[in-house]
């Protein structure tokens, strides 16, 4: 085995996809390291036999596998976490340009001049780059022109990403390196200090195996697999030092590179989670256009009421099914079926609360059928113009986000692996716990919300806490919801927020409660414990 680790000196990664520029590209890809190893190698004339044999071993390996964390099974524009806002800047272009378009017309000419007329043309270039003692005016310009102030700017985007885990992991699972080889790789790595922009200061190591943990997760080759990322072929070297000698590090250049698929090391996961999915969710953002209001997270159930009924009354065969339903007969079933949770913005200083759109999310027994009647319905919603009818008369439209770019609609902001969670809409307790101001409501209403976890395939809570205000910022308080449910023949359900404490990191989605397939009792993840 080889496994090579790259540290993130600075907690942060500074990369650009390929496909576009003002997006962050995460996880790195194993084309990328190869470049920086060849960067570091030196110039095809002074590169040594070893560090040239290493590189022609290394491109002939199948793609790494990659260990790195805040990554899912599925393709992401941006991570899910950590990412910052891409800001367009205004740079001045590299002042090399100037002095390379005046070599370019030097070996222009030198191209076509004739032996006898060689020393001239050496000679004017060398007159050119001499001081002027009386410089004319079109000198002071080109002088000026050098100077950051006076060259003209373009526009720049630098898309940085800061993971949970600051570290990364290529491994070659069956390659196992001669001595010297594995010398000449320690030395390569010890000169490669920067991977993607280089702001992206790194530390590169041979490691006996990739790190585990329950933030991290490994991406593996597969047909399948949901996650591009690009790695090399046979003779990457050659093409590599052959666009060197091409663009000199000034011309514009696209990286040489085979695309391949990647999806989840599934068998490497410990980790305990809900009945609910943690990928694969079908986002839907809310579009606001003319007069369209944002809702807050208060009207969560009728926003999920609404697309339930859209998603029943599209089904292609009728009656809708109990994937969809929950109901077998007309009678409720005890298994898990489809939650529609709407997603709000919380957790943050500067969150709104309002919902930003509505994740639909399969319980983890779901056959491929129930599936392919899921998409086919939410297709022929959203083909009808994706309009939901509220009660008294609000009205929502939703589009399909296959890439959301907030921070409420992605999988991860709700599914990341963490000890404490809090709630973002208050539970819809199972049962009632009596008087809450006094202890005994108290303690029954956090036995109740462990009992809630461990229905829901979670570990018992070690902590439980509970109260009536909100715990996140944007959260509203439980005053503010309406009374659940709202039918007026069925019992009314006590409600409460909860900070939840568990012995070991859980997976999300944590959704607890009598309401927790219509968006009541919402649990996001906290990092350090503390909302």
């Amino acid at each position: 085995m080889l496994a090579i680790e790259i540290e993130l000196l600075t907690g942060r990664y500074v990369a650009t996809q390929a496909n576009d520029r003002s997006r962050v590209e995460w996880p790195p890809h194993p084309a990328r390291f190869f470049s920086a190893l060849v960067a570091a190698s030196g110039h095809v004339s002074s590169r040594p036999a070893e560090v040239r044999d290493l590189l022609v071993e290394l491109e002939d390996q199948p793609a790494p596998h990659v260990t790195a964390s805040n990554v899912t099974g599925h393709d992401l524009r941006v991570p899910p976490a950590g990412a910052r806002t891409v800001n367009t800047v205004f740079v001045p272009v590299n002042d090399s340009q100037l002095v390379a378009n005046a070599w370019e017309k030097h070996n222009a000419r030198l191209a076509t001049a004739k032996p006898k007329e060689l020393l001239k043309v050496q000679e004017a270039m060398r007159t050119a780059l001499k001081a002027v003692d009386a410089p004319t005016q079109t000198d002071i310009e080109n002088a000026v022109a050098l100077l950051p102030a006076g060259r003209p700017r373009k526009e720049r985007t630098f898309p940085s990403f800061a993971p949970d885990v600051p570290k990364v992991w290529f491994c070659w699972p069956t390659l196992t390196l001669s001595e010297e080889r594995r010398q000449a790789l320690d030395g390569l790595l010890d000169r490669v200090t920067a991977l993607g922009h280089s702001s992206s200061q790194v530390r590169c190591a041979i490691v006996a195996e990739p790190a585990t943990g329950p933030l991290l997760v490994t991406l593996v080759p597969q047909r399948s697999g949901g996650v591009t990322l690009r790695w090399v072929a046979a003779g990457q070297l050659e093409r590599l030092d052959a666009e060197f000698e091409r663009h000199q590090g000034e011309r514009p250049r696209v990286l040489p590179s085979r695309p391949i698929a990647y999806g989840q090391e599934k068998a490497t996961s410990t980790l305990r989670h809900s009945v609910f999915e943690a990928d694969g969710w079908l986002v839907l953002r809310q579009q606001l256009a003319g007069r369209a209001q944002r809702f807050q997270s208060t009207r969560c159930v009728d926003i999920a009421k609404a697309l339930h009924g859209a998603l029943a009354s599209h089904v292609a065969q009728q009656p809708a099914p109990e994937i969809i339903t929950g109901r077998r007969d007309g009678v409720a079933t005890t298994g898990a079926h489809l939650a529609l949770l709407p997603l709000p913005d919380v957790g943050h200083q500067h969150a709104h609360g309002g919902v930003m759109g509505v994740a639909i999310v399969f319980p983890r027994s779901a056959s491929e059928t129930d599936r392919i009647v899921v998409i086919d319905a939410l297709g022929r919603f959203l083909a009808g113009g994706g309009l939901l009818t509220l009660p008294r008369g609000a009205e929502l439209r939703v589009a399909h986000e296959a890439f959301p770019e907030a921070l409420a609609l992605r999988e991860t902001t709700w599914t990341r692996p963490s000890t404490h969670w809090a709630t973002v809409t208050p539970i819809a307790l199972d049962r009632n716990p009596g008087d809450l101001r006094r202890p005994e409501g108290l303690a029954q209403a956090a036995r109740t919300i462990a009992d809630a976890c461990e229905h829901l395939g979670l570990p018992r809570p070690t902590g439980v806490e509970v109260s009536l205000s909100p715990y996140l910022p944007g959260s509203q308080p439980v005053r503010a919801f309406e009374p659940f449910p709202r039918e007026a023949n069925r019992l009314r359900k006590l409600r409460v927020h909860a900070l939840l404490q568990f012995s070991e990191p859980v997976e999300g989605p944590i959704t607890l409660g009598a309401g927790r397939y219509v968006g009541l009792g919402l649990c996001r993840p906290l990092s350090g414990g503390t909302p």
